[in-house]
């Protein structure tokens, strides 16, 4: 089966944009979660999954616009980028592509084969088709992303690229998911989640944000998705629009959502009711979709906040530890807070590497083991 085969996420929080006739060329490099060789696929949807701050730039199902996908190529490199192979991705077996708004793009397979400690590196040249012509992306997939102004070939030299500048919110248009053809594979296992899940401000290229290390340390017959995104909301998934569409046909989905929520209510809003509510709805909507799944929600993970916004949280939380919200199984992200306070992030409020250690350390040393029985118990 084909599954998600890379452990950072890049689903789209913004976008992209481009004047008609304007051409870019996106090109990422990503360490697989497995090495070896497979047949590779790429899919793009040309949707926003999520909400960019309060929602006045880009919001949670904003359609893309109309483009043409020029080329596309992809390499096998080794650990210093070098090109090892390098093949032409089709798309219903033609180079070339048009876009429409909400479409759904699936390449054609590939074979590739990675070394270990390589990278898997998919390269594309985009033409707008349309004045303002908005291209889903995210500049925060803490992987290798590179631009160039103009066209450029799929082996052309990194010196014709800018690194993505992501203190400047620069967004990367790429793939949402990179999937091989793992035969090995029994079950399969999501993260959806803000920018504590997706990993923001952990260190670029190094897969040390908690939920990359947890599907980095998965067993092989269990392949994991992350399409966490930064400023993320339970409003928006909750919408049960094309973020929560990438949820479909999943054994296990593990939810971490509220710290935006909490941040972007409103003044009138009874803020823990409607928090509860909305991770309550995203459960049961994870569920309807897939009826098989089990979901783990998340507490909300601490954020160093003000009394206000930490009762809040504090709130929710025992309302999540109380009765779940619906949820098979809980997992308490407290583990991040300093001990004998009221949610001061000991980590920082983006967790770095060794917060990641931690929480991926809980999960896949005792959650999973603990939990295992009934998170794949009537799993496909």
């Amino acid at each position: 089966m084909y599954v998600s085969n890379v452990p950072l996420s890049h689903a789209c929080n913004t976008f992209y944009s481009l004047q008609k006739g304007e051409k870019r060329t996106f090109r990422g490099y990503m360490k697989p979660t497995v090495q070896g060789a497979f047949n590779w696929r790429f899919t793009y949807q040309n949707t926003v999954d999520s909400t960019w701050a309060d929602g006045q730039y880009s919001r949670a199902d904003l359609p893309g616009g109309h483009f043409r996908i020029l080329h596309a190529g992809v390499c096998a490199c080794g650990k210093d980028l070098n090109v090892l192979s390098a093949q032409t991705v089709c798309f219903d077996q033609h180079p070339d592509r048009e876009v429409q708004p909400g479409d759904i793009v699936i390449s054609d397979s590939v074979h590739l084969a990675i070394p270990q400690d390589g990278y898997v590196m998919f390269s594309w040249c985009i033409e707008a088709l349309e004045e303002k012509c908005i291209l889903p992306a995210t500049p925060d997939s803490r992987a290798l992303v590179y631009i160039a102004m103009d066209e450029q070939a799929q082996t052309a030299p990194l010196d014709a690229f800018h690194l993505l500048n992501e203190d400047e919110e620069e967004p990367g248009v790429l793939p949402c998911l990179w999937e091989a053809e793992r035969e090995s594979v029994t079950h399969k296992m999501a993260f959806i989640g803000d920018s504590i899940t997706q990993g923001c401000q952990t260190r670029l290229n190094y897969y040390e944000q908690w939920a990359a290390r947890i599907i980095r340390g998965l067993p092989q017959n269990i392949a994991g998705l992350n399409i966490g995104l930064g400023y993320a909301r339970a409003q928006d998934a909750a919408r049960n629009g094309a973020w929560l569409r990438k949820l479909r046909d999943f054994d296990v989905v593990n939810v971490c959502l509220g710290v935006n929520d909490i941040f972007q209510m409103t003044e009138t809003e009874d803020h823990a009711d409607v928090l509860s509510r909305n991770l309550e709805n995203t459960v049961r909507l994870i569920r309807q979709n897939t009826p098989h799944a089990k979901v783990v929600l998340f507490t909300i993970p601490p954020f160093s906040m003000e009394e206000k916004e930490e009762a809040v949280r504090e709130s929710v939380n025992g309302c999540i530890r109380k009765t779940a919200l619906g949820a098979d199984a809980v997992f308490d992200m407290e583990i991040l807070a300093v001990p004998d306070t009221r949610g001061k992030a000991r980590f920082g409020d983006h967790p770095d590497g060794v917060g990641g250690a931690a929480v991926a350390g809980e999960y896949l040393t005792h959650f999973l083991p603990e939990h295992q029985h009934l998170l794949f118990a009537k799993a496909k």
